[in-house]
């Protein structure tokens, strides 16, 4: 396994150095360490010895790899989600550090691919490890503040590093499954929470943006595509000041619907959806979605917007 991930280190030209180094020796380790302290130990010994990432990933989150192996051991809720780049633009600079993927993959009993991992391990488990900061900021502030369990009126650590009930992903996957019920577990399979069974859809006011795939790069594919983007409003009062909505993105192959992320999202971006759904701009996947034969390219179809208005 080291040579594997020194190799693809090497491959792929990855800095796998810290943007800030200090001289000041590591504190002990200790179980109840932030997520970034973690994050940036796990980065460092992935600079020194990539194999041993993975012990001390145990050793420092030992509750969050927990988390891990149950929902690898859970086919079917791995099954509702897609594949996702781990990079943003720019292949050589990856979100999650390789070797700390490869342990969360390890972890849950999978391979991963380290530049087309699994969506839902990427954007939950591995965006609690990032140490890249984008311009809205960490990745993991999704999963750390409660703004998108405070605005759907959910217990606050439902969506959190450390639920209560239920794993990360389990949660995750459970509430976009009340918005995208394509993507829905059995209750009895379900390793989840019982609080995102109870949301009920029709009590949010939603939209939704569907691309519905004819050509790309000027020829008809193969495959039947359609990309997804739900809007849920948060509850009145719910809001944060720059959180409004809970997005969720998803990619319908062959009458297959799989997730690729869930993030929340500000008043702006129903007003962006929206005029992209009136343009006749290319479709191309977003929000680091993965799709051989249509990420990357040009693809023509047809946009439609629609908002659903709250039950009264």
């Amino acid at each position: 396994m080291a040579e594997r991930l020194r190799d693809f280190v090497a491959d792929r030209g990855f800095s796998l150095s810290l943007e800030e180094r200090t001289d000041h020796p590591s504190p002990p380790m200790s179980h109840s360490l932030p997520l970034p302290s973690i994050s940036a130990r796990l980065r460092r010994q992935a600079e020194r010895d990539p194999e041993a990432v993975g012990t001390l990933l145990r050793e420092l989150a030992p509750g969050i790899c927990d988390q891990i192996a149950r929902d690898g051991r859970d086919a079917a809720l791995l099954s509702r989600w897609g594949t996702s780049c781990n990079f943003e633009g720019d292949e050589s600079k990856p979100i999650v550090t390789p070797p700390v993927l490869a342990a969360i993959g390890a972890i849950a009993g999978i391979e991963l691919d380290l530049v087309h991992p699994h969506a839902g391990l990427l954007h939950t488990y591995g965006y609690l490890f990032s140490t890249v900061r984008t311009s809205f900021g960490f990745k993991r502030a999704r999963w750390v503040r409660p703004g998108i369990a405070r605005g759907l009126g959910l217990p606050r650590d439902t969506l959190s590093a450390r639920p209560r009930e239920g794993t990360l992903l389990a949660n995750v996957t459970a509430v976009a499954a009340r918005f995208v019920p394509e993507i829905a577990l059995g209750a009895s399979d379900s390793i989840a929470a019982e609080a995102p069974a109870r949301l009920d859809p029709d009590a949010f006011v939603r939209a939704r943006l569907t691309e519905q795939i004819d050509t790309v790069e000027g020829k008809t594919p193969g495959r039947d595509w359609e990309l997804r983007t739900d809007l849920v409003w948060y509850r009145s009062g719910h809001a944060g000041k720059n959180e409004h909505a809970l997005l969720l993105y998803s990619i319908r192959t062959d009458g297959v619907q799989h997730l690729v992320t869930a993030f929340p999202a500000g008043a702006w971006m129903a007003k962006k959806l929206r005029k992209q759904a009136a343009q006749s701009t290319p479709i191309r996947t977003r929000y680091n979605a993965w799709m051989p034969g249509l990420t990357g390219h040009d693809a023509t179809g047809v946009r439609t917007w629609t908002e659903i208005p709250q039950a009264t």
